[in-house]
């Protein structure tokens, strides 16, 4: 793959979808662009779209202590330590460390670590499509794939993410969509819910704003270490920074009579200073190799399918990058918004 420069992302210069292929980095990268929107995608590392671009600005937290770096296997275990690039990825879920039916990552040198082969399968002015799949993980039987689609003059972007079981058995599993957000002082994640609870921290976090009334949750950025299960009443998130006027909002559908891991369709990570307790023992945040850098993480899961051999699931989800003067316009357009209604958005 060879560099080819920047994307012209104004607008003004280019007309249509494209498809790209440029250096990242240090990354071999394949680039979805259409003059509104671009999304970098770096297949060597675990199949992530590493950034997303609004016009100039972007929208995805990635770590500059591994930016450009690929691994090999054997620096991707639990022995090594994770190595967290950020930007979106996908991943199976529940987590753990106590049985098979766990996946005991991150670290891995597959479905997070590993190369994704990335296949173009569509390149015209109208859309364009890129298709990413693991390798079989031994671990938890699965391949995972993911079709990321833009669409002309749009800044609208359709995800789908799928497992398929190459094990000889059956398995059970849910797709876990992993997507770190910068994060300020001004930053917030906005659901449409009333119940949640604090699954990490040892502190609790206690900036949260609640509307019962108006079924919504606000989740404020703070330098403190959080995570967050929370019940959707509807199949949408909003992660807004005011400081930038920018607003990325994600639907999906939701499943409210199936099992989710941790009982919980929407996860929130908020990274900052503290500790958490695993089951191994207590991490403390400002320790870890990976910086305690300031980003929200948006986990949206689908609920958990068992699948015979051979069989697939898939779960779509729906970007949309937006610039906003106020989040009242937001919350407008995706009140009552369904699964079925999503392009209407």
């Amino acid at each position: 793959m060879v560099n080819i420069g920047r994307t012209d992302r104004s607008g003004t210069e280019s007309r249509g979808c494209r498809v790209l292929k440029r250096s990242h980095g240090n990354w071999e990268a394949i680039c979805l662009c259409n003059g509104v929107i671009e999304l970098c995608v770096a297949p060597e590392i675990g199949g992530r779209i590493i950034q997303l671009w609004l016009g100039d600005e972007e929208y995805f937290y990635v770590n500059s202590r591994h930016f450009g770096r690929v691994y090999p296997p054997e620096e991707n275990n639990q022995r090594s330590g994770w190595k967290n690039y950020g930007g979106s990825k996908v991943w199976p879920a529940p987590q753990g460390w106590s049985c098979k039916e766990e996946w005991p990552g991150p670290p891995d040198p597959v479905l997070d670590g590993g190369p994704y082969r990335c296949d173009v399968l569509e390149d015209r002015p109208e859309t364009a499509a890129l298709l990413l799949r693991s390798a079989p993980d031994p671990s938890t039987g699965l391949t995972l794939s993911r079709e990321i689609r833009i669409f002309d003059r749009d800044s609208t972007i359709r995800i789908r993410n799928s497992m398929q079981n190459m094990a000889a058995c059956a398995v059970e599993w849910s797709i876990w969509q992993v997507t770190q957000q910068m994060a300020g002082d001004s930053t917030k994640v906005i659901v449409p819910a009333t119940s949640w609870r604090q699954i990490y921290g040892d502190m609790p976090y206690t900036q949260i704003e609640s509307e019962p009334d108006a079924a919504l949750l606000r989740i404020h950025y703070e330098n403190r270490v959080a995570k967050l299960g929370v019940k959707p009443e509807a199949g949408w998130l909003l992660t807004v920074d005011p400081s930038r006027s920018l607003a990325l909002a994600e639907t999906f559908p939701l499943f409210p009579t199936l099992p989710y891991p941790d009982d919980a369709p929407i996860q929130i990570w908020v990274n900052g200073q503290g500790t958490y307790t695993l089951p191994a023992g207590r991490v403390d945040a400002s320790a870890d190799p990976n910086g305690c850098d300031a980003y929200v993480e948006t986990e949206v899961l689908s609920p958990l399918v068992r699948l015979l051999p051979r069989q697939s699931y898939t779960f779509e989800i729906w970007w949309y990058p937006l610039r906003i003067k106020k989040e009242e316009e937001c919350l407008w357009l995706l009140s009552g918004l369904t699964a079925s209604e999503v392009k209407k958005f």
